[in-house]
């Protein structure tokens, strides 16, 4: 019989043949009271924005040699040797395990393990304790992922030693509105000494995902990485590493390949096929009884935010879940919701793969489908309308492919340009009609935008195009960037 001073509960991690040969113990260190005593702070972890600026398109020259040549378009019909980028995976085994607990906080995860005997006699008490951070404890994240990333900047060694996989010489800045920039390339560039884009890094809690140029730096700077790994204790689990790929497994849910010459992005077809099944099924329940389980509806917004990270433009439609799930609170409006935090608590649903108790916290059992809503999901299903994940790109192809757009409206009329990297401008210009005129500054300043670029967009003027737009409005800016408003 086991005792625990801590309460506990097990999560199976792996089975066989349908025996469980592994499992995940986790402590209730809330329910003991040891998460209320410590400080737990908040910490930021990568997005797959981080992995897709570690991998660029084919190139025929080091990327130093090509930036300096102006960016040229490539044509890859030409039988020609190419620079690719590869991928690669490591896993850090037992993550939480590899570093200690505080002393004073191990008194707090103990286990009592008594010896059992049916005949009468003494039965002998071992008290053991964890010396390691455990799964339970709040600050176990914090510290785990923070000793994790000291460790990584450690292993990867003097980035000015030329023997070094990991060195780098230099950053190039390749920013929007210079006059040099190439949306066809990462914003920020690290070059190593011979020209090439250097190998990096990017560490999802125990996921390590390596961007490098060609197979032979991809090997070597994982083999490079994993020696330094395990000569401090920290655990480069070969079981769960992966050799470099142009076309890997998931990270952190999200599918990058580089097997093509332009870098394309997809999600899994799980949580592909989970979404259609969601948006699905709020369909059905739509027509009767005409009510959700709100945990259920939170777990699939909480899906749909985890995909905007591949598919943007799915954004906007997931306001009609959120509207929906706030409607029960007293004195909210469509103005007043607090839209952003109500997104990354669905979001984390997702990530955590909360089950239904979780995801029903702080919110009545059921929610009400409102037209808005529907609307939204029957859009979101026309988006999603492939059985398979759609492929998207990660940037456009070549440096030709760049837009900037502005326009401003008043009162009375309006004026909108858009200019080509050629120089030359296409404008238009006019006033309003006097209904629409009162409509307020927010509604016309969209209005003007969007009617413009609507125009261009069917035109195919913008095809596989990145479109900077400017705007002097602050509302309007904010719709632009988060895809929604809380204005009706």
């Amino acid at each position: 019989a086991v005792s625990l001073l801590t309460p506990r509960f097990a999560v199976v991690k792996a089975m066989v043949d349908g025996e469980v040969v592994d499992i995940r113990l986790i402590m209730d260190c809330k329910k003991s009271g040891l998460n209320a005593t410590l400080v737990t702070p908040g910490f930021m972890l990568p997005t797959i924005q981080d992995a897709e600026d570690m991998v660029i398109k084919w190139l025929d020259r080091p990327l130093a040699a090509y930036l300096s040549d102006g960016s040229p378009i490539l044509d890859y019909s030409l039988q020609l040797v190419y620079i690719v980028s590869v991928q690669v995976d490591i896993d850090v085994g037992e993550m939480f395990h590899n570093y200690r607990a505080h002393l004073s906080a191990r008194k707090y995860l103990g286990v009592r393990c008594i010896e059992t005997k049916n005949d009468g006699s003494v039965e002998n008490e071992t008290y053991m304790r964890s010396s390691v951070l455990v799964f339970g404890c709040s600050s176990s994240p914090y510290q785990a992922g923070q000793g994790q990333s000291r460790i990584l900047d450690i292993c990867k060694g003097d980035r000015h030693d030329d023997s070094n996989p990991w060195q780098w010489d230099r950053v190039h800045l390749n920013l929007p509105f210079s006059r040099n920039y190439d949306p066809s390339l990462p914003r920020i560039l690290l070059i190593r000494k011979d020209g090439e884009l250097a190998t990096r890094e990017a560490t999802y809690v125990d996921d390590i995902r390596i961007g490098a140029r060609g197979m032979v730096r991809g090997r070597s700077a994982s083999k490079y990485l994993k020696s330094r790994m395990n000569s401090l204790g920290n655990q480069a689990d070969d079981r769960k590493s992966y050799p470099p790929s142009t076309s890997p497994g998931p990270w952190k849910g999200n599918l990058i390949g580089t097997a093509t010459p332009f870098p394309m992005k997809s999600t899994t077809g799980k949580k592909w096929s989970r979404f259609r099944a969601g948006l699905t099924y709020i369909l059905e329940r739509a027509k009767t009884p005409g009510v959700i389980e709100t945990a259920e509806l939170r777990k699939i917004a909480g899906l749909g935010v985890h995909l905007t990270e591949i598919y943007q433009y799915s954004r906007p439609y997931l306001k009609g879940f959120f509207n929906a799930l706030e409607a029960f609170r007293d004195g909210r409006d469509l103005e007043g919701w607090a839209l952003g935090s109500t997104m990354e608590s669905a979001k984390l649903l997702e990530l955590e793969d909360a089950g239904t108790a979780k995801a029903r916290e702080g919110y009545p059992i059921l929610t009400r489908i409102s037209d808005e809503l529907v609307d939204h999901t029957k859009a979101l299903l026309v988006l999603f309308v492939n059985e398979e994940p759609l492929v998207v790109p990660i940037r456009p192809t070549d440096r030709n492919k760049l837009r900037y757009y502005g326009g401003d409206a008043s009162a009375e009329g309006f004026y909108s340009t858009t200019q080509y990297p050629d120089g030359h401008v296409e404008s238009r210009e006019g006033l309003w009609d006097e209904r629409f005129a009162e409509g307020g500054s927010n509604l016309r300043e969209a209005q003007n935008q969007v009617n413009h670029l609507l125009g261009e967009v069917k035109a195919g003027k913008h095809d596989g195009c990145e479109l900077w737009c400017v705007t002097d409005n602050a509302v309007w800016s904010s719709v632009w960037q988060k895809g929604m408003s809380s204005a009706k």
